[in-house]
């Protein structure tokens, strides 16, 4: 007879930990990340809009502000707010709570400010590309916030139930990725895989990013992968709808314009040809003998503008040939609608002539805009100021612009102020100057620099 005794022991294993699952504050983290952005892309895009609608935008480029300048500099201006804002929200997710809980408390903190900033980065080069296409700010902000929430709010439901039949799930690892390239849509595709690593008790780490969670054929990496390609799709994009959109105020390059030789080479100053100068066939007796011993600075030749509305046309400019001489005022002279104001606008590369052609210093307005600009003062019918600015900081800005030493900006802001009698408002605000000196500081504007 054989007798057995049992012995019965759990096996060793660490206490159940309660985590937070699917339906959890994590899965509220890119609403929360979104609509808390909402009012800073709201004002980026009004901002934007707002400077090419009053002008502003292209009378610095008159002045010889370049398209890299303005966006540049627009870009840092919301940058700055985003080093400040993303650092805040990574703590506060990574934070430990009394309880001991935490949003992501085991994921690696560097992932999520990875994340974020990348998301950043990619929302403003976003709202900065979507304002090339709107000329009212009204209307793009509208635009945006029905693209802006929909692309959010849409993908983040379908995300919360990952074990439902959407037509999510059934995209290619390409379509999912393809949405990634926006950047709401990025940041909930990201948060949504950080759960998972959450969920589990593991967090996401750089050792485990390039793993495949829920979703499947798509992991962390890709998607930070995505976003990053996206801020350079978006630089792309911006570079080149700024130039060539027609339905904006400067004048459009052609679709091909990085393929020609003078984008990249620039254009050369045609030589002056005394036996061009512009003859008269009829009435020659109300026209003043040209001279041949000055410089051109202005040619005008054939320039003629018509604006279209619907069905109708209406021909603003006729057939306007002109030369314009070095070191003598010229006036252009007529009633109410006849023209003159559409000239300067398209001497000024405001405007596309319907056909003709300007050139400024030998430089074609069409195909040399920029360097054209350059010996260019311009004041222009409204004041186009900046309220927030004083007297001085307008001048000096704009002498900047045109290629003064920063040593010398004061030097050059002081002797505009004496030259117009501003000298008692330098410090002042725009906004808080009378009619007829904001047409002073205008004009100050325009003569500032060398302007020729």
């Amino acid at each position: 007879m054989f007798f057995f005794k049992v012995w019965l022991q759990k096996f060793p294993y660490p206490a159940h930990k309660k985590v937070l699952r699917d339906f959890s504050a994590i899965a509220f983290i890119p609403w929360v990340v979104c609509y808390g952005y909402l009012v800073f892309i709201l004002n980026l895009v009004r901002r934007v809009i707002e400077e090419k609608a009053n002008g502003s935008k292209e009378l610095m480029k008159m002045m010889g502000m370049t398209d890299f300048t303005y966006w540049s500099s627009t870009f840092l201006n919301y940058f700055v707010i985003a080093l400040i804002t993303v650092p805040i929200i990574t703590i506060t997710y990574k934070a430990t709570l009394k309880n001991g809980t935490s949003l992501l408390k085991h994921s690696d903190g560097g992932i999520v400010f990875l994340i974020l900033l990348l998301f950043m980065i990619s929302l403003i080069l976003f709202c900065m590309t979507f304002s090339i296409f709107f000329n009212r700010a009204v209307f793009a902000i509208i635009a945006l916030l029905i693209v802006y929430i929909l692309s959010s709010t849409l993908l983040s439901i379908k995300l919360l139930n990952p074990f439902n039949e959407s037509a999510y799930f059934s995209m290619s690892v390409i379509g999912k990725l393809g949405i990634c390239l926006f950047p709401q849509t990025a940041l909930v595709t990201a948060i949504f895989l950080i759960s998972s690593y959450e969920a589990s008790g593991e967090g996401v780490h750089w050792s485990n990013i390039s793993e495949f969670a829920l979703l499947p054929e798509v992991n962390l990496l890709m998607v930070i992968l995505t976003m990053l390609f996206s801020c350079f799709l978006y630089v792309f994009l911006l570079w080149y709808f700024d130039a060539v959109w027609p339905w904006q105020p400067g004048v459009p390059k052609p679709f091909y314009f990085f393929l020609t030789r003078s984008y990249w080479c620039g254009g050369i100053p045609k030589q002056q040809d005394e036996s061009e100068l512009v003859q008269t066939q009829n009435n020659v007796e109300f026209f003043e003998t040209e001279p041949r011993n000055i410089s051109r600075g202005v040619v005008i030749k054939n320039l003629s503008k018509e604006f279209r509305s619907g069905l109708t046309s209406k021909l603003a400019v006729n057939n306007v040939s002109l030369n314009i001489y070095q070191g003598q005022i010229t006036a252009l002279l007529g009633h109410n609608g006849a023209g003159k104001t559409t000239t300067i606008n398209i001497l000024t590369g405001l405007f596309t002539p319907t056909s003709g052609g300007a050139s400024i210093n030998g430089l074609d307005i069409l195909t040399d805009t920029t360097k054209a600009r350059r010996g260019l003062g311009v004041c222009p019918q409204h004041n186009v100021l900046f309220d927030t600015l004083t007297v001085d900081e307008h001048l000096k800005i704009y002498a900047a612009l045109k290629g003064i030493p920063w040593s010398q900006l004061t030097d050059e802001a002081t002797k505009a102020l004496d030259i117009l009698k501003l000298s008692d408002k330098r410090y002042e605000l725009a906004k808080n100057l009378s009619g007829g000196m904001k047409r002073k500081l205008s004009l100050a504007i325009a003569i500032i620099g060398g302007s020729k």
